[in-house]
């Protein structure tokens, strides 16, 4: 839980933390009152390989930063793990959370993005989103580029829900729930594989793909502060109705997917960044067995 943090700093004329090639952990902060001229917390490994950072459960709290709340710029061969954050009240040109570069591996999940003005909430290449929370992003809440995955986000209550950034290929989005809002559901500016995806009260919609719903997720409060206004209430139609996906095998509170929502028997993943309460999908079990006589005789006459 990022409220609980471990260590507040307060201010800072430029970068609060400027990690140059090299493997590093931040973890357990609140970073609040920023004012930075390049984002508050810059990761630029792109003149090294083979570095891995990981950014967790850190707050930050109403800075002003020109890029945003965390840049990342990665190199073949490096990795970065963004999850569990809370950001909000950011004012930049940027994203809350941005990842650039060719990388060993990227993912950013289970954020918690709020009130924040800017291009974009989550802006990534090359990169696995998944289980995020992003709302009141004035711009897009997340901005899908090359080669990137966006799986099983609530993107909703901003100015765009999710776009495909131009001249994006390679990229994917799908199990991801985009409503209320104010101008476009999806703004396709390159090409991207896409289905499983629920839309809702947007602006605008889509033309939506062969398992794609328009159903009611039921949200208590999308202006909430508290993420379990973001679940999907008892009875959506949004339930049960995602594609199971190897890259997302939890929910953002941790409860594994698959799991029968519904009451109908049938387990399957649900769209969007949580899944619904119901009995989990069990591993077969084996109620009886029998055998055969092994013909095999060692003396080699059967």
């Amino acid at each position: 839980d990022p409220s609980n943090h471990q260590t507040s700093i307060k201010g800072s004329a430029d970068t609060t933390f400027d990690i140059q090639n090299q493997s590093s952990v931040i973890s357990g902060l609140r970073l609040y009152d920023q004012t930075a001229s390049d984002a508050v917390i810059n990761v630029d490994n792109s003149g090294s390989t083979d570095e891995n950072v990981t950014i967790n459960a850190v707050e930050i709290d109403n800075a002003s930063a020109f890029f945003g709340g965390i840049f990342v710029d990665l190199e073949f061969g490096d990795s970065i793990y963004i999850n569990g954050n809370y950001i909000h009240g950011i004012t930049s040109l940027g994203a809350a959370i941005s990842v650039e570069g060719s990388h060993e591996d990227a993912r950013i999940y289970n954020n918690f993005l709020y009130d924040n003005s800017g291009f974009n909430g989550i802006s990534a290449e090359n990169a696995t989103i998944y289980n995020n929370i992003v709302t009141k992003q004035s711009g897009t809440g997340i901005n899908v580029k090359n080669n990137s995955k966006a799986y099983n986000n609530t993107t909703v209550n901003n100015g765009t829900g999710l776009q495909v950034s131009s001249g994006t290929t390679g990229a994917s989005f799908m199990n991801n729930l985009i409503a209320y809002n104010t101008n476009d559901a999806l703004v396709l500016g390159g090409s991207a594989t896409h289905d499983f995806n629920a839309y809702f009260s947007n602006g605008s919609t889509p033309t939506l793909q062969t398992n794609d719903l328009a159903c009611d997720p039921g949200l208590t409060n999308v202006n909430s502060t508290n993420t379990a206004d973001y679940e999907l209430s008892s009875g959506s139609a949004c339930i049960d109705e995602g594609t199971e996906l190897t890259d997302v095998t939890q929910d953002f509170f941790g409860n594994a997917r698959k799991k029968d929502g519904n009451a109908d028997a049938v387990y399957a993943t649900d769209i969007g960044a949580y899944e619904a309460d119901g009995d989990t999908a069990a591993a077969p079990v084996i109620s009886s067995f029998s055998t055969s006589p092994n013909t095999f005789s060692p003396d080699g006459d059967g």
